[in-house]
């Protein structure tokens, strides 16, 4: 079953608490994974902005970030076939 990525870019609106706690460490765990990333992809995933993003990036440049990366299928951000068309 091919993933629609237009279907991502339309996240829900309600993200609860736990994701909000773990919005960071997500996003971190992405950029990890696929460093060339389309920032507008993370941006409607995650519902945040492009600052927020720049400073986990900009963090992760000078070893200065103090969380853990965490899986955002764990999370409940995306499914397992959402992240796996994300990271191809």
């Amino acid at each position: 079953n091919e993933f629609n990525k237009d279907k991502l870019l339309n996240p829900k609106k309600y993200i609860g608490m736990f994701q909000k706690q773990n919005k960071q460490s997500c996003i971190l765990w992405i950029l990890q994974n696929k460093p060339d990333i389309d920032i507008n992809i993370l941006i409607k995933l995650f519902s945040t902005r492009s600052s927020f993003i720049n400073k986990i990036k900009e963090q992760m440049t000078n070893n200065e970030l103090k969380i853990e990366p965490m899986n955002p299928v764990d999370a409940g951000f995306c499914s397992f076939n959402e992240l796996r068309s994300l990271l191809n």
